[in-house]
């Protein structure tokens, strides 16, 4: 085996799937979706730290595919749109409540 197939299969391969798996068990199926940009910064923390020991850089972190159960991944988008509604909703409500009191005639 050559030295880049050695760095490749077991420092990065390896290193790389145990953080992952450690970073990703602190949270939950939902939060993989919603807090990415947090998990990648977990990430980057974790593996700028093992992998500084070998002498090797990381220099991005992107999270592009994180395979969940596609009936979870549906439940969690119909939760996510129903926050967004409900948000929409208050925000309507609490224009309605300023101009019932800038205008109470009416």
């Amino acid at each position: 085996m050559k030295n880049k197939d050695i760095i490749k299969k077991i420092i990065i391969n390896l290193g790389t799937e145990e953080i992952l798996k450690s970073v990703l068990a602190q949270y939950t199926a939902e939060e993989t979706i919603t807090r990415r940009g947090d998990i990648e910064t977990t990430l980057d923390k974790f593996l700028i730290k093992r992998l500084e020991k070998y002498n090797l850089a990381v220099d991005y972190i992107d999270l592009v595919h994180i395979r969940l159960f596609d009936s979870f991944r549906e439940a969690v988008e119909v939760k996510l749109a129903e926050s967004v509604a409900l948000r929409a909703a208050k925000q309507a409500k609490v224009i309605w409540l300023k101009k019932l009191h800038k205008y109470p005639n009416r």
